[in-house]
């Protein structure tokens, strides 16, 4: 058997494109795929409206790094979680 930690498994499946973004932004900082997507989850608790115009707003600098491609993938999803 593997190691364990407290975390819970489950399975994401994520666009190829928003998938190698996020790899290369884990490389970049030196973590792991699952390190980089916990990361980026812990620091964002949106609760409100506020909150949500800072998520957009860290997105969107964070963004700038990306290519158009995964921008679009994350645009995407973003309107399909709002819909």
């Amino acid at each position: 058997m593997g190691v364990t930690d407290e975390g819970t498994r489950f399975t994401l499946r994520l666009p190829e494109q928003l998938r190698d973004s996020l790899h290369q932004s884990a490389n970049d900082n030196h973590r792991s795929l699952n390190s980089e997507i916990v990361t980026i989850l812990s620091s964002r608790k949106v609760t409100d409206a506020g909150s949500k115009k800072a998520l957009i707003k860290e997105l969107s600098t964070r963004c700038q790094k990306l290519s158009e491609d995964s921008i679009q993938v994350l645009v995407d999803l973003s309107q399909r979680m709002h819909s």
